[in-house]
């Protein structure tokens, strides 16, 4: 009987760990484009500053 009931707690945590890992993937992906965004605002406060300068 314990058996029985033990092996479906894999399966719960087998879930578990597919929902973390794809939490990971999107929070990676978050993080990416707030990196690529930080870049974009950098280049156009440099363009900005070189506008000015003109």
């Amino acid at each position: 009987m314990e058996e029985a009931s033990g092996g479906g707690g894999n399966d719960h945590v087998r879930n578990l760990q597919s929902e973390v890992e794809g939490v990971k993937n999107i929070m990676t992906q978050n993080v990416e484009r707030i990196l690529a965004r930080g870049e974009n605002l950098d280049h156009l406060r440099n363009k900005t500053e070189d506008l000015e300068a003109t």
